[in-house]
């Protein structure tokens, strides 16, 4: 019966970290010291940007901006821990709010927030630059090390929740020889090929359809016998881009043959139904678009293949409620 609820338990927790683009306050813990932890990533984060100080319930005084090159190499003792280090781009998006605008983060947990914020991240097209997260709207962009941001630390997760990897290496995936493939990290199983292709056995053959946003949010297929396939929300269609790669970003021996153009995801831009969000697999940057056309791949959650994953030595400690 232990067994059983412990697989319930984070079978639930793995479901809120990537098919809710939403960060809502329950998914935090406050250590009471300036700092929290992330339940569905096990994350520990500061609340404050640096420059900025932490006065019990909110951030005082104006975050620092730093150049890339200082940002990578800083250093600090907060809340007694001496470990915090700049975030890669995978961890810096676990914490945008895609329904919030200006800032596009949850300001309960991190109030008095600055535009834009550093990642560790370095750029694959260009030898001089790094992925910011721009926190007034929500989006990710490249910048070639000529700009100052401010830079908000991290430090590695609980037990075996680490730091989050922001590349897709093959062995990450289960081929299930069906022209799908199972994500190990998130439980998401994804069709090789894009809408419009066809998978021949090792490969996608054929021409990419383009959708409007509201013909691709309605697409659905009995592919490879299942019948619940659906279009990825950004959080999920964000963990395969492949930012050790350009033009495609994306692991292209697991999805060959991906047109480096967009890609639609099923998050609304918000307050603004004429847009919504999508990543540009080109190079990798989560944004947002009018409704013209954009390619689709689509995603189910492979449950079976979390639940094999499993442990219970595995599971975070009970949820502590934020206050």
């Amino acid at each position: 019966m232990k067994i059983k609820l412990f697989l319930l338990l984070l079978l639930l927790f793995t479901d809120a970290a990537f098919a809710t683009p939403t960060t809502p306050t329950s998914d935090f813990i406050d250590n009471h010291d300036g700092t929290v932890t992330h339940k569905t990533t096990g994350l520990t984060w500061m609340r404050c940007a640096m420059g900025q100080t932490w006065k019990g319930s909110k951030c005082s005084g104006i975050a620092s901006l730093y150049t890339y090159a200082k940002a990578k190499i800083l250093t600090t003792t907060f809340a007694g821990l001496s470990d915090w280090r700049l975030p890669n781009i995978a961890e810096l998006h676990t914490i945008v709010e895609r329904e919030n605008l200006s800032p596009a983060i949850n300001t309960a947990v991190f109030p008095n927030v600055s535009n834009e914020s550093w990642s560790s991240t370095p750029l694959v097209r260009y030898s001089f630059g790094a992925w910011f997260v721009n926190f007034n709207i929500g989006y990710d962009s490249l910048d070639y090390n000529h700009s100052s941001y401010s830079v908000r630390l991290v430090r590695g997760g609980q037990q075996t929740f680490d730091s989050l990897p922001y590349t897709t290496p093959t062995s990450d995936f289960t081929d299930h020889r069906d022209g799908t493939v199972t994500h190990q990290r998130t439980g998401l199983m994804w069709q090789r090929c894009a809408v419009g292709q066809v998978w021949i056995g090792s490969t996608c053959s054929g021409t990419t359809k383009n959708y409007t946003y509201a013909k691709a949010k309605l697409l659905t297929t009995d592919f490879a016998g299942f019948s619940d396939w659906r279009l990825p929300n950004q959080n999920e269609l964000l963990s395969i881009v492949e930012y050790g790669s350009d033009d495609p970003a994306i692991n292209s021996d697991i999805f060959p043959n991906t047109v480096s153009r967009w890609f639609w995801s099923s998050s609304p831009y918000v307050n603004n139904s004429n847009y919504a969000w999508g990543v540009y697999f080109s190079y990798g940057a989560g944004s947002y678009s009018k409704k013209y056309g954009g390619s689709v791949r689509l995603v189910r959650k492979d449950r079976l293949m979390v639940l094999f994953q499993i442990l219970p030595s595995q599971l975070m400690p009970p949820p502590i409620l934020f206050s």
